[in-house]
């Protein structure tokens, strides 16, 4: 259970990814590239202005854990804001995957979130609603959260 909750963390902030396709690095939107800058991809994110952002959630938290991402705020879409994430590296212990073997093979898997750009003005709202338990997003990471928690 104690892996629980930093899983679901890293989901919402996976969540909140942007631009491009999963192998693009955004250099042809003239993205902005955040780097490790969470401050800097919020204030785009709520703008809906394209950047990219990297994470190792592992490192940031202390935890056991290391889940690598890229998030990406592709910009919008008619009344939404696109954002892609992707899981670059997932380092789960052992103990864990033998509860969960679908936690297994996360690296590659990836979202793409279509947000009502109303949403973005606040951070918190906009971060809710780029969780796998929204209905904005759609991908292969999103399949993988939906029979995570079809099993708990």
């Amino acid at each position: 259970m104690k892996y629980i909750m930093p899983f679901f963390v890293v989901a919402v902030i996976l969540a909140s990814g942007c631009t491009q396709t999963p192998d693009s690095t955004g250099a042809d939107l003239g993205m902005i590239d955040c780097g490790s800058d969470r401050e800097c991809f919020t204030q785009n994110l709520e703008t809906c202005t394209p950047a990219k952002f990297s994470y190792d959630l592992g490192k940031e938290e202390n935890l056991t854990i290391g889940f690598e991402v890229i998030s990406e705020v592709r910009g919008p879409e008619g009344d939404n804001c696109v954002t892609y994430m992707k899981v670059i590296k997932a380092d789960i212990p052992q103990e864990f995957t033998e509860l969960y073997p679908e936690m297994k093979n996360l690296e590659g898997l990836d979202m793409t979130c279509r947000i009502p750009q109303s949403l973005l003005s606040d951070h918190e709202e906009a971060l809710q609603t780029m969780s796998p338990t929204a209905n904005y997003c759609e991908g292969s990471f999103i399949d993988m959260i939906n029979s995570f928690t079809e099993r708990t």
